[in-house]
């Protein structure tokens, strides 16, 4: 991804704020650094399971395969229809944070212009009703 945005012309920098692409660049590198780690320990220990269940459910009774192929089949189409949302809330999330993060890099860029009209109640207020629309959004992954 730094190597396209490096590569990236102008006329994507006009159309895409700064913000969003600082959005996607730390949720990524976070995914990276704390969520991978653990969902692969995860995926080795389930993987795991399940091989010691399949052998133990095929010494016992080989029958009852055919059930668990039938589960099996059904968890895969589930796991389909919340891949999906999960995605279309992170996209929503990562929609949110983006003015969060524009409105933080157009405030760095212009503080000595918002000190110099005495603006730092007015644009702290744009600040925080970014930041709660943005935990808003961000509550919708805790939900159950």
């Amino acid at each position: 991804m730094f190597g396209c945005i490096l590569a990236a012309t102008m006329r994507f920098f006009d159309t895409n704020p700064s913000g969003r692409v600082l959005n996607r660049f730390s949720k990524d590198m976070g995914a990276v650094d704390e969520q991978l780690p653990k969902a692969l320990l995860e995926c080795i220990q389930v993987l795991l399971v399940m091989c010691g269940i399949l052998t133990m459910v095929t010494i016992v009774n080989y029958w009852l395969l055919i059930p668990m192929v039938v589960m099996g089949f059904l968890f895969y189409k589930v796991r389909g229809i919340y891949v999906a949302t999960a995605q279309d809330i992170k996209r929503i999330e990562g929609i949110t944070r983006s003015p969060v993060f524009s409105h933080l890099s157009a405030s760095m860029n212009g503080l000595t212009t918002i000190r110099a009209s005495q603006a730092q109640e007015m644009v702290s207020k744009e600040f925080d009703s970014h930041q709660m629309n943005s935990e808003k959004e961000s509550d919708l992954e805790t939900q159950p």
